[in-house]
């Protein structure tokens, strides 16, 4: 009888964890990009972080202010993105990103956005949640991120 148990219980704990596991795709799910007024420092970086998921490292570079762009060549930058792509950045859904209003003063601003991963492990769901502030300026009329990014972490040429 205790066999019988044992196996109900291995049972029940696999039906848990699948339903655990639907929870979880369901809570995350495709959510529709927040919509932020054209020419905003907002639009500009959500423009940035749509590029860089589809994976067009030469959309995503015109983003950068001027200042980024001559230290980082256009042809430079898709090799550095496909070596930060490589090493192990979330590309399976479960990266969210969350861009929140900007802080503007005069001819710059901040962004801030927050990436948010989830990682199932057995019966555990575990949510990581970091904050990086994109530094933008104001150039020809449009917002471009002034440090050079890789998705949504800072990256140096040297590294």
């Amino acid at each position: 009888m205790s066999g019988q148990r044992g196996f109900l219980a291995v049972v029940a704990g696999i039906v848990a964890l699948l339903i655990l596991t639907v929870g979880v795709v369901l809570v995350q799910g495709d959510r529709p990009l927040a919509s932020f007024g054209p020419g905003s420092p907002e639009a500009a970086v959500q423009a940035y972080l749509v590029a860089w998921d589809a994976g067009d490292d030469r959309a995503a570079w015109t983003a950068f202010s001027a200042r980024v762009k001559a230290a980082t060549p256009v042809d430079a930058y898709p090799e550095q993105a496909q070596l930060l792509r490589t090493k192990g950045f979330m590309t399976d859904g479960s990266r969210q990103v969350f861009v929140s209003p900007a802080k503007l003063s005069g001819e710059s601003a901040t962004v801030p956005v927050t990436v948010e991963t989830t990682a199932v492990s057995g019966m555990n769901v575990n949510r990581y949640r970091q904050t990086t502030t994109f530094p933008m300026v104001r150039e020809e009329g449009a917002w471009k991120i002034d440090q050079l990014l890789m998705g949504t972490e800072f990256w140096y040429a040297d590294k």
